[in-house]
């Protein structure tokens, strides 16, 4: 039976949710009267619809490129002037996935039995660390969100042997932005084959699908076009030294090279040449991938040792996709948020001596620094664009790996038992 104490914590719980979710509804209907990006796509389905390529051409209410699909922009074709409505409703949409996504954290943590104080004040702090990067995927329309829910929601019904389900949606999510196929060689080190198999095939599917109404050459066009302006071996994509894009391709360089920038100061450490950089950039990637293997472990082509070690290896899974993609904007770094509520729980649970403490609990409160204290609600926007500048985010992001590395559930495990 629950104490007083805890029935006071689990009402405060329901409150605290019940507030962000109506927050949230309310911040939808006043963020959908904006452009976001959002707008991009419905431009794109708009002169898709009017017979024209969408790819390569800056569209003229945004001035942006539409990097997405030719299936996502012809799916909303037949709804591309009902911008208001449609940016609602994905709003909404979206409201509903991160109470989803909450479940879905939550229930990789059930062998753990977490109190209701545990839970408050773990919702309480998770806010707090990624309450930015919630806010910037509402405010730019984004998809970000329905990337995370799909992982996890894919994974769930591949588990529960719903294979079409969980096939069809991973599927879908690569075809309308790739960052969800870092889910496919994770499948198969676990060994869900026919779940791989079944999602390349509906990839596949999705591929064709627009030529049942554009015609065989027009869909090859498209896809042709939209390989060009995705290709990671494009000249673009090679280095981002603009001031919006954040990741290794855009942290790296400015370290290693002369780049021109929104500042008149110098980021470089060495001035190397381009070939030079580029070989640090994928060996720093590769790295982060080969560690991979470390939260995997052995054997191959194994379930996961438990709920909570599949949560440790997703989250870095996850926290890499913003890291080593390029062309990364702030909003890819609410992927981070399953690393964080790890961590988060990982740090309550956890029963080291004073000064590893002191050491752990460091490192994260400046990776919540560096990542959410940087926005310009709490530094103004001079200094915002500075920490962009020098790509403070990414940073943030890199230390979330050595908290992951040192956080190996089996920590938590002995803890449990010892209580």
């Amino acid at each position: 039976m629950l104490s007083a104490r805890e029935l006071s914590y689990k009402k405060y719980y329901r409150i605290l949710g019940t507030t962000l979710l109506l927050g949230l509804v309310v911040y939808s209907f006043i963020l959908a009267r904006k452009n976001g990006d959002f707008q991009v796509f419905l431009e794109a389905a708009e002169l898709l619809n009017s017979g024209t390529n969408p790819y390569g051409i800056w569209l003229l209410n945004t001035n942006c490129l539409y990097f997405y699909s030719p299936l996502w922009a012809a799916l909303l074709m037949p709804i591309h002037e009902y911008s208001y409505l449609v940016k609602l409703c994905w709003l909404l949409f979206n409201v509903g996935l991160l109470y989803r996504i909450w479940s879905f954290l939550n229930s990789y943590l059930e062998g753990l039995k977490l109190t209701a104080k545990e839970n408050f004040w773990l919702l309480l702090l998770i806010l707090l660390v990624s309450h930015r990067f919630i806010l910037y995927n509402f405010m730019m329309v984004q998809m970000t969100i329905f990337i995370l829910w799909v992982a996890f929601e894919s994974l769930r019904s591949f588990e529960k042997q719903k294979l079409m389900r969980g096939a069809l949606l991973l599927a879908f999510a690569i075809n309308v932005k790739l960052l969800a196929i870092v889910l496919i060689p994770y499948l198969i080190y676990r060994r869900q084959f026919k779940a791989v198999a079944l999602t390349v095939f509906f990839f596949m599917v999705y591929i064709v699908v627009p030529a049942l109404y554009f015609g065989w050459d027009y869909n090859m066009e498209l896809h042709e076009s939209w390989w060009k302006i995705i290709n990671p071996n494009s000249k673009e994509h090679k280095f981002d030294a603009e001031l919006g894009p954040h990741s290794l391709t855009a942290l790296i360089p400015s370290l290693l090279m002369e780049t021109n920038g929104h500042f008149d100061r110098s980021r470089h450490l060495v001035n190397l040449s381009i070939d030079h950089v580029l070989l640090m950039v994928n060996s720093i990637r590769a790295m982060l991938i080969l560690l991979f293997i470390y939260f995997l472990r052995m054997p191959l082509f194994v379930k996961a040792k438990s709920k909570v070690f599949q949560f440790w290896e997703l989250s870095y899974l996850l926290l890499l996709i913003p890291l080593i993609f390029p062309h990364q904007q702030k909003y890819a770094f609410l992927l981070a948020l399953p690393a964080q509520f790890y961590i988060l729980v990982w740090m309550m649970r956890w029963n080291g001596n004073a000064k590893r403490k002191i050491i752990f609990y460091g490192v994260f409160i400046t990776s919540f620094l560096l990542m959410t204290m940087t926005s310009d609600a709490f530094i103004g926007r001079h200094f915002n664009l500075l920490t962009q500048y020098y790509k403070l985010i990414t940073y943030g992001a890199l230390l979330l790996v050595p908290l992951l590395f040192f956080a190996n559930p089996s920590r938590i495990a002995a803890k449990r038992e010892s209580e």
